[in-house]
């Protein structure tokens, strides 16, 4: 169970650390409609990398809630996003899931979340439109 969360948390401390592109983010810039073009995934021992898909949809509307088209297999279908700091949010699952931190690096129309699965997760987006109805 250690040989888990090591490389876990030594993940969420690496993108924790990592340069960032602007001193400052505030909710507003995590608006409107996400298109997942690469997905990490980590069997535990350190060997993850990130590998190309045709992922979800993830709109971030203005009351910080969020859907995703298809479900999300961490995240489902919906719910509500809380940045605690200018690296890290919080998603909370209209399904019942709630609080599931995630390290955040937004570049450009670029978005990278770190997140906590049966082992390390990651996820890259693109952003496909400002309008967060896009994908409503």
């Amino acid at each position: 169970m250690k040989a888990f969360f090591i490389p876990v948390f030594a993940g969420l401390i690496l993108l924790a650390c990592s340069k960032k592109e602007t001193n400052s983010y505030d909710a507003t810039s995590l608006f409107g409609s996400w298109k997942e073009y690469e997905a990490y995934a980590d069997p535990g021992d350190g060997s993850g990398t990130f590998h190309k898909v045709d992922g979800i949809l993830l709109t971030i509307n203005p009351d910080s809630s969020y859907t995703c088209t298809p479900e999300h297999y961490v995240w489902g279908k919906s719910g509500r996003i809380t940045l605690i700091n200018d690296s890290t949010i919080s998603i909370n699952s209209s399904q019942g899931a709630t609080g599931w931190p995630a390290s955040f690096r937004k570049y450009n129309n670029m978005l990278e979340l770190g997140y906590i699965c049966i082992e390390g997760c990651g996820s890259r987006f693109k952003k496909v439109s400002n309008d967060y109805r896009a994908g409503n």
